[in-house]
């Protein structure tokens, strides 16, 4: 991302959100110093934007979204893709960029239910076994059955019981 600037707090929130989001950005005063060809997102603050700045542009760099950061009562010049407001808020940022970072938190929100849904699993997996071992305990001790038939009873509950769970594990993804 290229940013064409002079104001510091335009400078610390590009850089912030650009941080945070894994974004690179190479920061020039002015056009002329731009040593790159191509850009994702140029952006050009409305105190350093110079009337033929955009065709200058076009003739030297590639990108995919020209941003012209502006106060809210500014214009845009023709031939920007957005316009970013400013004072924005990195949620403004992402949206011009299209990298909207509710997506993720959407995202995040669906992990943690997954995560809850596996406990909730694995605790009635283990409800299910300690029944079922009370149950076998208590009918094995009934019927006299040998320790050797009731270890083998044993693991075929276990078994049943780790297939079962496995296959609801897959069914969750």
């Amino acid at each position: 991302m290229l940013l064409i600037n002079e104001n510091l707090a335009v400078s610390r929130i590009i850089n912030l959100i650009a941080h945070r989001e894994n974004l690179e950005v190479e920061e020039f005063e002015t056009l002329e110093d731009v040593v790159k060809k191509s850009y994702e997102y140029i952006l050009i603050d409305n105190d350093t934007y110079k009337d033929g700045m955009i065709g200058e542009i076009k003739g030297r760099l590639k990108y995919r979204k020209l941003i012209f950061i502006t106060p809210k009562n500014g214009g845009k010049p023709l031939g920007f893709d957005g316009v970013l407001f400013k004072p924005f808020l990195p949620l403004d940022f992402l949206t011009i960029i299209g990298k909207n970072n509710i997506n993720s938190d959407k995202s995040k929100e669906k992990d943690v239910k997954k995560r809850d849904n596996r406990v909730e699993i694995k605790e009635q997996v283990k409800q299910q076994i300690n029944e079922k071992l009370q149950t076998l305990t208590s009918s094995a001790i009934n019927v006299a059955f040998s320790n050797s038939d009731l270890r083998e009873i044993l693991e075929d509950v276990e078994i049943n019981i780790k297939i079962s769970f496995d296959f609801k594990n897959k069914e969750q993804k």
